[in-house]
């Protein structure tokens, strides 16, 4: 059985969902909340209360806990423990992921296997001035395939920055840059570098905000989001996006996907529910539910 061959089986399952699946590790690639696939992977410029892709952007005056749950149609399940305590002007944070792809049947000789990885992050968020913040987060990688493992540490870095009114703001992260200190075999697989850069205007006259974001990776390859989120009595947010926009295509949107979402808020709770389609196989769907303790 060979590792090479499972390994590509797991990043075309990936790739055929758009989930930017070139590399090993294909929790790197996972939507981080609800809210992420509601928004089609945007609003990581703007401050909110949950870990995502730039991990500058993260916002709390509490000790948040929060537990994320995804799941695709083609029986990969993603789970997500996460906690964020503030500490003076900055926020630590900690989080485990854990990505079950389920199980497969080798062709090369009919055998089942499975496939599982999981991920264990620390960080730190720490303001600059007044509008201006930066993070740095190192986590490590367990990956699975069968019998065959491989291991890894890879760190990500970002900075946020607003106008004084907050009404505009930008964030840009490199994420994923690591080393691989043990292989599933003698073949050296590489750890996609990618490069995000992401905004957010507030608009003017209606409690919404716009969000996009331009994703470049070690292929050089540009995917690009929009999105809306509109907000009704601080109680219930409304999300709708279009990714997967590559603007070196002639016909932008000529291949997409959209996505729509809510968020509910309750005195300390937030939850977040976030549907996302994947082509022509089915929908990539998340709830998010978080809690401030006082």
């Amino acid at each position: 059985m060979k590792i090479k061959y499972q390994l590509i089986k797991i990043i075309l399952i990936f790739a055929s969902m758009n989930l930017n699946a070139q590399g090993v590790y294909q929790i790197l690639n996972m939507p981080y909340s609800a809210r992420d696939i509601a928004l089609c992977n945007t609003g990581i410029a703007d401050s909110y209360h949950s870990i995502s892709y730039n991990p500058a952007s993260l916002k709390a005056n509490n000790f948040i806990v929060g537990f994320h749950i995804l799941k695709s149609p083609m029986d990969i399940s993603f789970t997500r423990i996460e906690a964020i305590i503030p500490k003076e002007n900055n926020i630590l944070f900690f989080e485990i992921k854990n990505a079950d792809y389920g199980n497969f049947i080798d062709d090369l000789n009919s055998k089942e296997f499975s496939a599982r990885e999981t991920n264990l992050k620390l960080g730190i968020k720490k303001p600059f001035f007044n509008t201006i913040s930066g993070s740095i987060s190192v986590e490590y990688i367990y990956s699975s395939i069968s019998k065959f493992i491989s291991q890894a540490i890879v760190s990500t870095v970002g900075i946020r920055a607003e106008t004084i009114n907050g009404n505009n703001g930008f964030g840009i992260s490199i994420e994923n840059f690591g080393i691989m200190f043990d292989y599933y075999d003698d073949s050296i697989e590489e750890i996609i570098i990618k490069y995000r850069f992401s905004g957010y205007h507030k608009l003017k006259y209606t409690p919404s905000t716009i969000h996009f974001s331009i994703l470049n990776d070690n292929y050089s390859k540009y995917i690009s989001s929009i999105s809306i989120e509109s907000k009704y009595k601080s109680l219930i947010n409304f999300r709708v996006g279009i990714g997967g926009i590559d603007p070196m295509e002639k016909k932008l949107l000529n291949k997409f996907d959209y996505s729509f979402g809510v968020g509910l808020y309750y005195n300390n709770y937030l939850i977040d529910f976030g549907f996302k389609n994947i082509n022509n196989i089915g929908v990539l769907s998340g709830i998010s539910m978080r809690y401030k303790i006082l």
